[in-house]
């Protein structure tokens, strides 16, 4: 009697050619993996901080001219203010001066008629 015996494996027969070591490596790559991508978020995370941070102080240097601009036009209103009051006065001391001349004038009238 000959007895044959095959066995027969539960995969496909197809296999690399480095022989696996158990699950503990494809665990372990696994680990790889997920660590591989976790550093490629976090590079494009660091990225999108880094164009944020650019966004950010690009704003920053525009805020500071608008408050340039606003702080020079604030010191221009001032000074239109100073001036408008001190034409104001002036106003009112010629209209001040032109009725006393007025006064002075229909006294004079009055004395000569």
């Amino acid at each position: 009697f000959f007895f044959f015996f095959f066995f027969f494996q539960a995969e496909d027969g197809i296999r690399d050619f480095c022989l696996s070591r158990g699950l503990g490596d494809v665990y372990k790559r696994q680990e790889l993996m997920k660590r591989i991508e976790n550093e490629r978020v976090i590079e494009e995370i660091d990225f999108e901080c880094n164009k944020l941070l650019v966004e950010i102080k690009s704003i920053k240097e525009n805020l500071k001219a608008i408050d340039n601009e606003v702080s020079n036009d604030m010191k221009k209103l001032i000074d239109i203010s100073k001036q408008a009051e001190q034409l104001d006065i002036d106003i009112e001391n010629s209209l001040q001066e032109l009725t006393n001349e007025f006064c002075i004038f229909t006294a004079i009238i009055t004395f000569c008629i």
